[in-house]
């Protein structure tokens, strides 16, 4: 018991959140995106409350320790708190640390088709190598997706060595 004790405090300690706060401590970048989740979910001061309000689907994670022993430590300053399906609320299951770009890819906004599986738009078309703004003009006045990739095959301009 003592030991488990002591690991709780080491983790306290190293999350800027012990009582030696006072000695100018930095909290760290996962303890700051479970304190941005939270304050998003559940309080109503918040300016994106209205959009994350009842989205902390694990009440386990109102606490610290849980939420860290559920996701682990932010594998960099890079990454952030993603949710991998954005109409389901901030849980282990449904949760991962993302790069931005990643993140970016995962946002309501984008257009998602399907071809040989589904594909944000940005990705096929750079995975096809067709220019991404005209795809994307294609497939939102209602073109097939094989169609929209092939009148866009050659318009990419590559780079020269």
């Amino acid at each position: 018991m003592a030991s488990i004790k002591k690991q709780k405090g080491l983790h306290l300690f190293k999350h800027g959140f012990s009582r030696s706060r006072t000695t100018g401590a930095k909290v760290s970048g996962t303890y700051n995106s479970w304190r941005g989740m939270k304050e998003r979910c559940t309080n109503p001061n918040h300016k994106n409350y209205v959009l994350y309000a009842g989205k902390l689907d694990d009440p386990r994670w109102l606490n610290f320790m849980n939420f860290l022993e559920d996701m682990g430590e932010r594998p960099s300053s890079k990454h952030s708190l993603d949710r991998v399906d954005n109409t389901k609320g901030y849980s282990k299951h449904n949760c991962r640390w993302a790069l931005v770009h990643e993140q970016h890819r995962n946002h309501s906004r984008n257009l998602n088709v399907e071809f040989y599986g589904t594909h944000c738009c940005k990705d096929l078309a750079l995975a096809m190598e067709v220019n991404y703004p005209k795809f994307r003009e294609r497939i939102n006045k209602g073109w097939r997706v094989e169609n929209a990739l092939m009148s866009c095959q050659t318009t990419i301009k590559r780079k020269r060595k």
